[in-house]
């Protein structure tokens, strides 16, 4: 069996998040994607990101209906900081015999050292580069042991539909309808809103 892994903060999840996730199933052949958000992400502090349960809720809309595409609330359910390592070795319990595939943006790619256990990481799974915030993977930089995912580079950026969202503006084509839809229901981001800004 062949299982993909994308991590993330997911606040919101967005069209990009699901462009990589399919460029990713297509080109690594993958039996399952797990989209796993992050309780705490370690570079963010905890009061800038959104409650678990509507990025969980967010990015389950985000991939309802794609066959092969799972969410799992592993790092929620965990609590606390959430680290890559901690959640492959949770994946590793779960299937022993799989080969397991980490997908992580050319932009923090390059931090992958500074990362909790980066060794133990690539002996859990191959780490698979993806293009992101305008920075393409650069081949003679890469780990012998890594690979990079063809497409991109991505760009979009969650604090900018964040700030949208809200300004009550619109962020239709940024994210799906499903998930447009539950941030105007839910008012995810209106606590973010200017103070003044009407509704």
């Amino acid at each position: 069996m062949r299982i993909g892994i994308l991590g993330g903060s997911f606040d919101p999840p967005h069209v990009v998040h699901l462009i990589i996730a399919l460029h990713a199933q297509r080109q690594l052949k993958l039996d399952k994607l797990y989209l796993i958000p992050a309780a705490i992400p370690p570079h963010r502090r905890p009061k800038t990101v959104s409650s678990p349960g509507h990025r969980l809720g967010m990015t389950r809309l985000l991939v309802r209906g794609i066959p092969g595409m799972n969410v799992l609330d592993l790092e929620i359910r965990r609590g606390g900081r959430s680290y890559t390592v901690d959640t492959l070795r949770a994946m590793r319990r779960r299937h022993p015999r799989a080969s397991m595939f980490f997908l992580v943006g050319s932009d923090n790619y390059r931090l992958l050292n500074t990362w909790k256990d980066p060794d133990i990481i690539r002996q859990l799974a191959v780490i698979t580069v993806y293009p992101r915030g305008g920075i393409r993977p650069v081949t003679r930089k890469l780990d012998k042991r890594d690979r990079i995912l063809r497409g991109g580079p991505h760009v979009m950026s969650s604090t900018e539909i964040r700030r949208l969202a809200a300004a009550s503006k619109s962020i239709e084509g940024l994210v799906t309808r499903g998930v447009e839809r539950y941030i105007h229901r839910n008012c995810v981001y209106a606590a973010q809103r200017p103070r003044g800004t009407a509704r």
